[in-house]
């Protein structure tokens, strides 16, 4: 097995805002949640600089809260980041120093016991074509599943739960109108993954959710113009020298951020899954997505 890279830090970014920081009802002590927007610079939250975009949710947040205005990072870079987050050490010190290093998952971090650990990833792991080989690519019943199994190891040890979700699927639309597959020149598709995950899951008896089922049913059901207001295609936003904007379908942007958590949410509670009892009180504040018109 390939040594542990940054994939040790895989949680779902869009369940990030719910299950960071979350342990059992019933606990005493005061729930801290974190909520962290990936390597963003203070233009891109209008609470900091307006006139790039606006962030009504994130600037409430922080006029109900604290807003950190002389706040430096110990890492910029995006993995090693979260490592300092997750073990308050240096990077020098937890040997995560960028993202082509190790994370040692075996040190001290912040889960403690009664936490839940989502864990979901495959999308840059599929990528097998080229420089991506020997870079990312780990195959669905190979490395990947030693990943998911090292995982839910780490996670049990100190006394967490793990849970495991399959990649949810990207927007990527036919000509008939119907969701397609990617497939690589090494006949792996986000499918492959999730059927790995399903597997991993019932071998170390965790709980699973399939998000990459759950996503299709969305997706499919709401059509490509309405999917793409899930993904950053929608933003305009521009990559590249070229000026043109981004064809985007794989990263959600905070409507499909939103629809994706309230699959979770849903499928956990329906099938009274044990990290369900920490969304008692969630339905309320997902009502405005009903407005969509995409759920019933």
């Amino acid at each position: 097995m390939k040594p542990l890279t940054k994939r040790t830090l895989a949680v779902s970014p869009a369940l990030i805002p719910l299950i960071a920081g979350c342990s059992s009802p019933g606990q005493t002590r005061p729930n801290v949640i974190i909520i962290m927007t990936d390597d963003h610079t203070t233009q891109a939250l209008s609470c900091y600089q307006k006139g790039l975009v606006e962030t009504p949710n994130l600037d409430r947040l922080a006029s109900e809260g604290m807003l950190f205005e002389r706040c430096y990072v110990s890492n910029a870079i995006s993995g090693p980041s979260r490592a300092c987050i997750l073990t308050g050490k240096f990077s020098h010190t937890n040997g995560f120093t960028d993202n082509s290093r190790t994370f040692d998952g075996d040190q001290q971090t912040y889960w403690q016991p009664g936490d839940f650990v989502a864990i979901a990833f495959g999308h840059n792991d599929m990528k097998c074509d080229g420089k991506y080989r020997d870079r990312v690519y780990a195959a669905a019943k190979g490395a990947y599943s030693d990943y998911l199994r090292r995982f839910v190891k780490e996670v049990r040890a100190k006394g967490a739960t793990p849970i495991l979700m399959s990649p949810i699927r990207r927007g990527s639309f036919g000509k008939d109108g119907k969701l397609v597959e990617w497939k690589t020149s090494c006949g792996e598709t986000l499918a492959t993954y999730a059927e790995a995950a399903r597997a991993v899951a019932k071998e170390q008896n965790v709980e699973f959710v399939d998000m990459h089922e759950l996503t299709r049913q969305l997706l499919e059901k709401v059509g490509k113009a309405e999917s793409d207001k899930f993904f950053v295609i929608s933003t305009g936003y521009v990559k590249g020298k070229d000026g043109e904007p981004a064809k985007d379908v794989t990263h959600p942007i905070k409507a499909g951020a939103e629809a994706f958590a309230k699959l979770f949410i849903d499928d956990v509670t329906a099938r009274k899954l044990s990290v369900a009892a920490l969304f008692r009180d969630v339905a309320r504040r997902f009502q405005h997505i009903r407005d969509l018109n995409v759920f019933p």
